[in-house]
């Protein structure tokens, strides 16, 4: 394991080589249960905000995180073209000042940690600041195991992009304050057995309406902490083959229409998840899978969902929980949507929870098919 910080620059020059012992030697067996989770690597004291990190690890799946909130300017990283870092196991490259990653980064099958001021997809050609990750970069990544994003600012999609279509990276993790596409009417999608959206805590996303799609696909999505917001997209969708989760007060939302998919819709307990399409149709579809049993499920979260028009037909369990549909113009429960927010017995207790509340609000019209079912028992 090799970790560099530094207050300025980390500069691995033309012919130096950075690597941990399985990036120069094939028979470094890892162990992989090392890499299911991340390993905070916190900068702390009066620098975190501004200082870089690049750091290589068969030990444990780096994420760099910092004390202070990351500066607007900072520390650069500068690999130079014939300069290579190398590993198998885990690759941290973060930084808040310029970033300049050559052609040497050599981390197939490995977990990335990248983290800058600002993240592009994509060049205008002009000068872009922060991490510009361009075809060559995203060919890499399609390999990884894990992929951690991070922007102290925006993530900007300026082409199409497609992210784990070949299905095997184990879990993409999202945090930025917005997703901003200005690539026109392209249609992206990133995909993974897991994914996390996150937004940066305390940033409320600004909005603007747009022509391009992204999707998410996953067996598992997870909203963390602090509303994403997309902006400059048509639609959003949300397609998990199992839950669409929310772990702590996170959410997501945009100016145009959003889909979401899943065998269930939840929160855990004290969690706080907000799904908003702000101008446009938010329609909650139910996976052609089975749902997990209810009794899995954490008690006690809230769920908010607003939009112009709201369509639900999925199966929304939120034990002893708060959930709120509301919409400015229309809001339809079709005859599949389940809302249940009953109380919950566990085994051996001698009393179980309260059943929670439900709201339901449509400045226009609202209607609910025969077979819907609401439950706060």
């Amino acid at each position: 394991e090799v970790i560099l910080v530094a207050n300025n620059e980390i500069n691995i020059k033309d012919n130096a080589k950075l690597s941990s012992s399985s990036g120069q030697f094939e028979n470094v067996s890892l162990k992989d249960s090392n890499f299911s989770q991340p390993n905070s690597l916190k900068l702390i004291g009066d620098n975190s905000d501004h200082a870089a990190v690049l750091a290589v690890s068969d030990l444990s799946y780096l994420v760099t995180e910092r004390q202070k909130s990351a500066a607007i300017d900072g520390a650069s990283i500068n690999i130079a073209p014939s300069g290579i870092v190398a590993t198998r196991g885990s690759l941290s490259i973060d930084s808040v000042g310029d970033i300049q990653l050559g052609n040497g980064v050599q981390a197939e099958h490995a977990s990335w940690d990248l983290g800058a001021a600002k993240v592009a997809f994509g060049s205008t050609g002009a000068n872009q600041e922060g991490l510009i990750i361009e075809d060559s970069l995203i060919n890499k990544l399609q390999s990884a195991k894990d992929i951690t994003i991070k922007s102290a600012s925006d993530i900007d999609i300026y082409q199409g992009l497609v992210l784990g279509a070949t299905g095997g990276i184990n879990a993409i993790d999202i945090r930025s304050d917005r997703v901003n596409n200005f690539a026109g009417d392209t249609a992206s999608s990133i995909t993974a057995n897991k994914i996390l959206l996150n937004g940066n805590i305390g940033v409320v996303p600004v909005h603007e309406d747009g022509q391009g799609t992204i999707e998410f696909n996953a067996k598992e999505i997870e909203l963390n902490r602090g509303q994403l917001g997309f902006s400059g997209f048509s639609t959003i969708n949300l397609n998990s083959s199992g839950v669409v989760v929310s772990r702590g007060d996170g959410g997501v939302s945009t100016a145009g229409d959003m889909n979401v998919t899943a065998s269930a819709i939840t929160a855990d307990s004290g969690s706080h998840a907000r799904l908003d399409a702000l101008n446009g149709t938010l329609k909650l579809l139910s996976a052609n899978t089975q749902a997990p049993s209810r009794d899995t499920f954490a008690a006690g979260g809230t769920l908010d969902i607003s939009a112009k028009a709201i369509i639900d037909e999925a199966k929304i369990l939120m034990p002893s929980g708060v959930v709120s549909l509301s919409a400015t113009n229309s809001l339809a429960l079709q005859d599949n949507a389940i809302i249940d927010a009953a109380g919950i017995n566990p085994n051996l207790a001698v009393t179980g929870s309260n059943g929670g509340s439900i709201h339901l609000e449509s400045e226009g019209s609202l209607v609910a098919s025969s077979g819907t079912k609401l439950d706060v028992s």
